[in-house]
């Protein structure tokens, strides 16, 4: 007996859940509820695929931009989204959204540091860091 699910027996949004009665006889009919639709994300086995999606880059978007460009514009996008966020959050009647709001922000400010010091070695090489940090003109 193998584990494995078909796709035609995963549960869409649309789809009606049929109750059985103790003889079989299928029962009325009821709407399956969104929470429950939306659970298999959150499993285990779906978590670790979609981060290990995001540890290989962003398909789509690196093949337009290039791979650090990509990193650029998701993360500059998250921060412009939670500095809107925060704006829009009063901290007097919601504190916790704003919090994590800001907690956003820091990981897509951190991702953004990290993906343009990428860029910098890559378009100009380790030297030219190097010598910037040092104050040096040249690049000897």
């Amino acid at each position: 007996m193998s584990n494995n699910i078909s796709t035609s027996e995963l549960p869409r949004p649309d789809a009606v859940l049929t109750t059985r009665d103790a003889h079989g006889a299928a029962a009325s009919p009821q709407q399956i509820p969104w929470h429950e639709v939306w659970r298999v994300y959150t499993e285990a086995a779906t978590v670790r695929m979609l981060l290990l999606g995001f540890s290989a880059g962003l398909p789509l978007l690196t093949r337009w931009l290039g791979r650090r460009r990509s990193w650029l514009l998701l993360s500059q996008a998250s921060i412009m989204l939670t500095l809107v966020a925060i704006a829009l959050t009063d901290p007097r009647l919601a504190l916790l959204p704003m919090v994590w709001c800001a907690l956003a922000a820091a990981f897509g400010s951190a991702t953004q540091d990290i993906a343009l010091d990428a860029f910098h070695f890559e378009v100009f090489g380790r030297g030219a860091a190097t010598a910037a940090c040092s104050g040096r003109r040249d690049n000897r």
